[in-house]
C-alpha cells in the first residue's frame, strides 16, 4: 500500500511503516517536526493524567 502523512500523519505513517514494512510499497511524509517533542513523553503519566488530570510531564 501507499501511505503518505503531513505533521503529525508524518510521524504516525513512519511508525506503520517501520512496524510493518511488508505492508508499506512507499512512503511519504511532509511536515515532520525537526526535533521529536513526544518522545520523551512519560506514558505512564499520561495514562495518570487521563485517569486523574495529573499533568504528564516530558523528560
Amino acid at each position: 500500500m501507499a501511505v503518505h502523512g503531513y505533521s503529525l500523519g508524518s510521524r504516525l505513517a513512519w511508525q506503520l511503516a517501520a512496524a510493518h514494512p511488508e505492508l508499506v510499497a512507499s512512503l511519504i511524509v511532509g511536515g515532520a517536526p525537526a526535533a521529536d517533542r513526544l518522545a520523551g513523553l512519560d506514558a505512564e503519566a499520561a495514562r495518570r493524567w487521563a485517569a486523574t488530570s495529573s499533568s504528564p510531564r516530558i523528560r
